[in-house]
């Protein structure tokens, strides 16, 4: 994106810092953080404050990192994505997660297992956990197919989305949940996605299968964590400034 004018609102904005910040976390996230014009869906677990007060740049000692994947399930599907979400946990009682990359993409089997396999090993992680509710040995054998000796647990999901991301939302507004960094489109679909709305959220399951993988929150299969009642909060009403943004 070139952004060739506009009027700041806020103190430090400039043509310069705006499409800086548009070219690295995109155009809607843009919006949503820095001007406070995309809020998150009615219905939706996560809230985006939760996300912005638990930001890290720097990590503790971590000592275990998994991948996790959730393959799509039709390559048939328009914008049809494999979530591909790398983390690690602390040792704390109960241990904190660490998010460090979204590696998600829409590609076909080997190029979805590359891009896996590859986080894992950029993060010098100890291997991967994936669904297989589609396609069954599917995964395994299209990792196994690119690096034979890769460490993979597979999950199978025997309740609802719902039910499964619930308990890692709770240890998000508990302040157990960080990003390292910024990560636009696995924080819009965790903020966006309604159950029975839209698309499946691969990004987001596969932040929820690391979660529950890594220890975080309580098995698959197992009871939920219960959490005090919570109130989503609003972003205060601000004025917003005005960008003319043209696709380079």
């Amino acid at each position: 994106y070139h952004v060739t004018g506009g009027e700041p609102t806020w103190a430090g904005q400039n043509l310069a810092t705006v499409e800086r910040q548009i070219n690295l976390w995109g155009l809607r996230a843009f919006r949503r953080e820095a001007q406070h014009e995309v809020k998150g869906a009615v219905g939706a677990l996560w809230d985006q404050q939760w996300i912005n007060r638990n930001r890290v740049s720097e990590v503790p000692t971590i000592i275990k990192i998994k991948t996790a994947i959730d393959p799509m399930g039709s390559t048939k599907a328009r914008h049809a994505e494999t979530g591909i979400v790398t983390g690690g946990k602390d040792d704390r009682h109960p241990p904190h997660l660490y998010v460090f990359e979204d590696a998600s993409l829409s590609a076909t089997p080997p190029e979805w297992a590359s891009a896996a396999i590859g986080s894992n090993k950029k993060f010098k992680g100890g291997g991967l956990v994936g669904e297989t509710n589609f396609g069954a040995q599917m995964v395994e054998y299209t990792l196994r197919a690119i690096e034979p000796s890769v460490a993979f647990n597979e999950v199978h999901a025997s309740r609802g989305k719902t039910a499964r991301a619930e308990p890692v939302a709770t240890a998000t507004h508990q302040g157990r949940v960080h990003f390292v960094g910024h990560f636009p489109e696995l924080e819009e679909e965790l903020t966006t996605w309604v159950q029975g709305q839209g698309p499946s959220p691969n990004r987001l399951d596969a932040l929820v299968w690391l979660a529950h993988d890594l220890g975080i929150v309580s098995d698959v299969g197992g009871e939920a964590a219960t959490a005090d009642p919570v109130t989503r909060s609003a972003h205060a009403t601000r004025p917003r400034s005005s960008w003319d943004v043209t696709r380079r």
